[in-house]
């Protein structure tokens, strides 16, 4: 059945009263949450109505008057404090583009949620779709205000939902079932059929809004002999056998880990990327198992406290606490659970952990070779501007007189960590990669020596 509920969390103007709420209302719609011009006092209207900031998926703002946004600078904080793990959409007119930017950041806090400014620019007498799911549209539209202002219009969109188990007594299953209900039919014995054809059964339907869903596929775990030739000395080892599908796993994590990324560009879905496929080739050279590493790399950023949190040592081991929850939701072994879960547990640098596993091993060399190289000191300056430190200490910037410090000063982590990351790597394949990215390192460091003197 779908929901659909609307919850009045304010209905004031201008000033908030003894009984009414500066503006906000609250729609859920199935499983997404939507917040319209949240007013000064929205956030404490909402533990009020018991809704976590998690319910929220889309906040609409009509216009800046205050009394439709102030408590948009309160929501955005609690997102990031709660650590919503889904992005947040905020659509907005564009002209108040400056407004919305002080609201979002106007005091400390750390960018702990992804969100998505969504201005935008509306014609005149026009009903434009600013958003588009397989459930509802979402329209805005130009209102007659003494500021630029627009109304926002929701569209439930009609569907068909299958019956799974009806479906599958007539042997359809799994993908069959999203080609029947994408293409209207399915190929049967050299002739196409669909829910309608006259000659066919017709497809087991109901009438519905919630849009169709496939069961997970579930894998078992075997133990086989990989068929490639591991580099020498490794021990050949696959955990999960050939009935784990590989391509059919990987798009499914795909878009939940790209969806709990932050948005920091030391921490972003680029970086999941890059040490996926570092660790990818390392898993080939090394003999590893190279699903548990692929899918160990792809979610090892699906939780992170931001640097300085009081509870940052902690980010491996929630991190896998949230691999292990996602990975059995779609049905994996707990074998394979179990491996994911432990190498992503104990990758972090600061852990101090040397892995039992290989595995773990690849994961860790993977992950810290993205902190090396040209990438690696991107990301250093990247970190280094987020946390408001100089890049480098104007008296010894190269810590020839003094211990390296890089809670103070950006360079100082290029001698207190990435320089040292080389000789710690697990695998020989990972070691001659870092060989050379160290090299790009020490030419990067002889340059701005160079440069810093020219200015001294």
């Amino acid at each position: 059945m779908s929901t659909r509920e609307l919850l009045a969390l304010g209905t004031a103007s201008q000033v908030p009263t003894r009984r009414r709420n500066h503006n906000g209302y609250f729609l859920r719609w199935d499983d997404e949450g939507f917040l319209f011009d949240p007013g000064e006092g929205t956030q404490r209207q909402m533990a009020f109505g018991d809704l976590p900031a998690s319910a929220l998926h889309r906040i609409f703002i009509t216009h800046f008057h205050g009394d439709h946004c102030l408590g948009l600078a309160g929501i955005l904080q609690r997102l990031s404090l709660d650590r919503c793990a889904h992005p947040v959409t905020v659509h907005y007119p564009a002209s108040g583009q400056v407004y919305f930017e002080r609201l979002q950041d106007a005091s400390i806090y750390h960018h702990a949620a992804t969100i998505i400014p969504a201005p935008l620019e509306v014609a005149p007498d026009t009903l434009s779709l600013i958003a588009e799911t397989d459930t509802y549209r979402v329209y805005a539209h130009q209102l007659d205000h003494p500021v630029p202002t627009l109304g926002y219009r929701i569209e439930e969109r009609a569907s068909r939902t299958f019956l799974p188990e009806r479906l599958a007594a007539h042997g359809v299953l799994g993908p069959a079932i999203k080609t029947l209900g994408e293409q209207g039919f399915l190929p049967v014995g050299g002739a196409s059929r669909s829910p309608t054809s006259p000659s066919a059964t017709p497809a087991p339907t109901r009438t519905s809004r919630r849009p169709a869903r496939c069961s997970p596929r579930r894998w078992r775990c075997a133990t086989s002999t990989a068929s490639r030739s591991p580099a020498a000395g490794a021990e050949s080892r696959r955990i999960v056998g050939p009935a784990m599908d590989l391509a059919a796993l990987i798009p499914l994590l795909e878009e939940t880990a790209r969806a709990r990324c932050t948005d920091d560009p030391a921490h972003d879905w680029l970086h999941v990327r890059r040490v996926v496929a570092n660790a990818r080739r390392i898993a080939e050279a090394e003999g590893a198992d190279r699903t548990v590493c692929t899918t160990a790399a792809l979610l090892h950023e699906l939780f992170n406290h931001p640097k300085g949190h009081p509870e940052s040592h902690r980010s491996g081991e929630l991190c896998a606490e949230h691999a292990r929850t996602l990975l059995r939701e779609h049905g994996a072994p707990e074998d394979f659970v179990d491996a994911v879960g432990y190498a992503i547990a104990v990758h972090p640098f600061s852990l101090g952990v040397t892995p039992t596993t290989l595995e773990a091993r690849v994961l860790q060399d993977a992950d810290r070779l993205d902190a090396i190289g040209a990438i690696g000191l991107a990301r250093c300056f990247a970190t280094c501007a987020s946390m408001r430190r100089p890049f480098y200490e104007e008296g010894d910037p190269f810590c020839e007189r003094r211990g390296p410090d890089d809670k103070l000063w950006g360079i100082d982590h290029v001698y207190k960590k990435l320089l040292k990351l080389r000789d710690g790597m697990h695998t020989a394949t990972a070691r001659a990669m870092a060989a050379r990215r160290n090299e790009v390192i020490e030419r990067f460091m002889e340059e701005l020596r160079e440069e810093i003197a020219a200015s001294a």
